[in-house]
């Protein structure tokens, strides 16, 4: 799901999505506030995401996170 994810993306995408493990500010660099809070400076939104990366990235998340989970996470995004 990741690898079928990852090359739904244009390199562009891509390139703003994919770190290396080593990217210790990557790693820490976040927050759940809003974004108008703390603005994003990696990643690509998900309404920047055409259906069928959307379909891939939900794909993703459906095998990676337990049902419940998964539930959740869907919710929270509708």
């Amino acid at each position: 799901a990741a690898r079928t994810f990852l090359a739904s993306l244009e390199p562009g995408q891509r390139a703003r999505i994919v770190r290396g493990l080593d990217d210790n500010a990557a790693r820490t660099d976040w927050s759940n506030l809003p974004s108008a809070i703390y603005p994003r400076t990696a990643g690509v939104p998900l309404g920047e995401l055409s259906d069928a990366q959307r379909r891939a990235f939900h794909d993703l998340l459906a095998v990676a996170l337990s049902g419940t989970g998964y539930g959740e996470a869907a919710t929270i995004m509708w």
